[in-house]
């Protein structure tokens, strides 16, 4: 995981740039719950910035998906449900490693 100072500093210059709404969609709930499910723990800052954005997308480019909620694009089983199987086909879809701030 990223040094928590940066990782506050890099969220609290995202909210200047970008103001999180007023009422986040789908974003709390039980993390532990969820790691145990996926079977890992999640960074520390990917649950700031659901906590702080919620389910949604940023310029219809960078598109955030929360582990909550009841919205059919939304929540651990959507997420799990949506991958190929096949660790070969999913790292075609997605080929860039997944990085902490």
């Amino acid at each position: 995981m990223g040094d928590p100072k940066t990782s506050a500093t890099r969220r609290d210059r995202l909210v200047q740039l970008v103001a999180p709404p007023s009422v986040p969609v789908d974003a709390h709930g039980e993390w532990a719950a969820v790691e145990t499910v996926i079977g890992t723990r999640l960074p520390n800052d990917y649950k700031q910035l659901v906590e702080t954005y919620g389910w949604g997308e940023f310029c219809d480019f960078l598109y955030l998906r929360t582990p909550f909620g009841t919205s059919e694009h939304n929540g651990i089983e959507w997420q799990s449900s949506h991958l190929t199987g096949s660790p070969e086909e999913d790292r075609e879809r997605y080929p860039h490693p997944l990085r902490a701030w």
